[in-house]
């Protein structure tokens, strides 16, 4: 599974910025390649386990793509950003997804639960009306 960020540098300006949209984060970098170095890094910081292992390839258009060797956490990170982003607490996403344990909606993000397709676009939906996952295969 891979996620797609992108590149962007205006005219004039001596860095490359790097928008990784789907974790919210964002960085950059003198160099392509430095930009591609510092998106690495910046998703493996923010997941911040061991053993996980960020792999960056580039695509068309000064796109690239994420994977990673564990997906779980890479997930996790996702969800977790995506509840920041909108101000809501692990406590609110379990209740809006008719949980009574909030433990259980934080083995997704913590990537102790890897969830189904199914449970990904409830709990995205939990956190806003205007999230939903778009799968590209190719």
């Amino acid at each position: 599974m891979k996620f797609e960020g992108y590149l962007e540098k205006q005219s004039g300006e001596k860095y490359w910025a790097v928008v990784m949209p789907m974790f919210g984060v964002f960085t950059q970098g003198k160099t392509k390649k430095e930009a591609y170095f510092m998106a690495k890094d910046a998703i493996e910081f923010l997941v911040d386990k061991k053993g996980f292992e960020v792999q960056i390839s580039e695509g068309p258009a000064n796109r690239f793509y994420i994977s990673a060797n564990k997906i779980s956490p890479l997930i996790g990170l996702l969800l977790k950003q995506k509840r920041l982003e909108r101000g809501l607490t692990i406590i609110e996403i379990a209740k809006r997804l008719g949980s009574k344990s909030p433990t259980a909606y934080s083995r997704y993000e913590s990537g102790k639960v890897q969830p189904s397709f199914e449970k990904l676009d409830e709990i995205l939906k939990a956190m806003g009306d205007d999230l939903e996952p778009i799968i590209r295969v190719g």
